[in-house]
């Protein structure tokens, strides 16, 4: 966690959490449909709360996972898709 939490800003890779998949959404941000407000909010953080509030139907997301969570003691690892 504390990794996806210094990657909390666009220039610093902006991730965030959903699900315990990790995303980087620095490239996706400028293209979010709900504004980049929305990501620079919750970058760094989980964000599965706010996402299923509003999830609009679509596998945009896949292609951004860079890691799972684990559990608290390995608290993640690569993708491997």
């Amino acid at each position: 966690m504390k990794d996806v939490a210094e990657h909390n800003t666009v220039d610093n890779g902006l991730y965030i959490i959903i699900d315990s998949n990790v995303y980087s959404m620095a490239s996706f941000v400028d293209d979010h449909p709900g504004g980049s407000k929305i990501l620079k909010r919750v970058g760094g953080k989980d964000a599965t709360q706010q996402f299923w509030k509003v999830r609009i139907p679509g596998g945009t997301l896949l292609q951004y996972v860079i890691a799972r969570i684990l559990d608290d003691r390995k608290p993640w690892r690569e993708a491997s898709l």
